[in-house]
C-alpha cells in the first residue's frame, strides 16, 4: 500500500548460545543442549519495527526492557536465564525512548502486534498503554502463570492493564499489513507481512534468527517441535522467493541493512 514506511528500532543487544541458533536433538534434550552449550554468539540486535501507515502507526514487537540486566528480573529456578542468554539493554535503548528519538510518541501508536511473548519481544509493552495490543490467542494462554515461566515467558512483567486483542490465524491489522501464523519458535508464533506499494516485507520475529538459517531450514534450539519449525521455514522460503519479499528477523545482524537496501 502506498504511503507505508517501515523503520527498524534497535532496543539493545542479546547473546545466545550457538545451539540456540542451530538446534541439536529433539524434545527436552534439545533445550538441555542449548543451555549446556558453553559458547556465545556474536552480539545480536533486538529489533522491533515501526510501520508508518495512512491509517495510523503500527509497531511490531516491543523489544526488551532494561530490567533484563538485573538478576531479580527472572525466576530464580528457571535455568535458561542463567545459562543460555545475556542482554545489554540500557534505559535509553528501550522502545519508548527510541521512538521519541525518531520523532514519534508511543502514545500515538494505534496498534502493537506481538510475534510472540518472550521477554526480548514483550519487554517494551508497558510503553504502549494507549495502543491496541494484538496477540495470538494460543500464545497468550501459553505465557501465563507458572507454566508460562517454565516455558521461558515472564508473565510477572506483563502490565496489569494489559487486555490484548486475541486473534487466531490470518488477521489484517490495516490495509497491506497482515498477520500470518509461523509456528515453530513457539507453537503460536506469528509474523507480519507488509505491502509498502513497492516491496513486500516479512517481519519475522523469531521465526528464524537469520535469513541464512531460514534458507538452510535450520530449526532453533528452543522449539518444542523441530518438524513444525522446519515446515514453517519451508513455507516462509517459498513465500519470500515467490514475492521477492525482504526477510527481516528480529535478531539478524543484516536485517537493518536489508531494509535500507530495499528502499535505496
Amino acid at each position: 500500500m502506498r504511503g507505508v514506511r517501515v523503520h527498524a528500532i534497535r532496543t539493545g543487544t542479546v547473546y545466545v548460545t550457538p545451539k540456540q541458533l542451530r538446534g541439536v536433538g529433539g524434545g527436552r534434550t534439545r533445550a538441555i543442549r542449548t543451555m549446556r552449550d558453553r559458547g556465545w554468539s556474536d552480539p545480536l540486535p533486538i529489533l522491533a519495527w515501526l510501520i508508518e501507515h495512512p491509517d495510523g502507526l503500527v509497531v511490531v514487537d516491543t523489544g526488551e526492557s532494561a530490567g533484563a540486566m538485573t538478576r531479580e528480573w527472572y525466576p530464580w529456578w528457571q535455568p535458561y536465564w542463567r545459562l543460555a542468554v545475556k542482554f545489554d539493554v540500557r534505559p535509553a535503548d528501550e522502545i519508548g525512548p527510541q521512538l521519541r528519538a525518531r520523532g514519534f510518541d508511543p502514545d500515538d501508536v494505534r496498534t502493537v502486534v506481538m510475534t510472540h511473548l518472550h521477554g526480548d519481544h514483550a519487554g517494551g509493552i508497558p510503553h504502549f498503554r494507549n495502543s491496541e495490543i494484538v496477540i495470538a490467542q494460543g500464545e497468550w494462554k501459553a505465557a501465563q502463570g507458572f507454566a508460562g515461566e517454565a516455558g521461558g515467558y515472564l508473565p510477572k512483567h506483563f502490565p496489569q492493564w494489559l487486555s490484548p486483542t486475541l486473534i487466531e490465524g490470518e488477521h489484517e491489522v490495516a490495509p497491506g499489513v497482515r498477520v500470518t501464523p509461523t509456528p515453530g519458535h513457539t507453537p503460536h508464533h506469528q509474523s507480519v507481512i507488509v505491502e509498502t506499494g513497492t516491496r513486500t516485507l516479512f517481519l519475522a520475529g523469531d521465526a528464524s534468527y537469520a535469513e541464512e538459517l531460514m534458507r538452510e531450514g535450520v530449526s532453533d534450539g528452543v522449539t518444542t517441535s523441530p518438524a513444525t519449525h522446519a515446515a514453517t521455514l519451508a513455507k516462509i522460503r517459498e513465500f519470500v522467493d515467490t514475492n521477492d519479499a525482504v526477510f527481516l528477523p528480529a535478531h539478524d545482524p543484516e536485517s537493518e541493512a536489508r531494509l535500507r537496501a530495499a528502499f535505496g
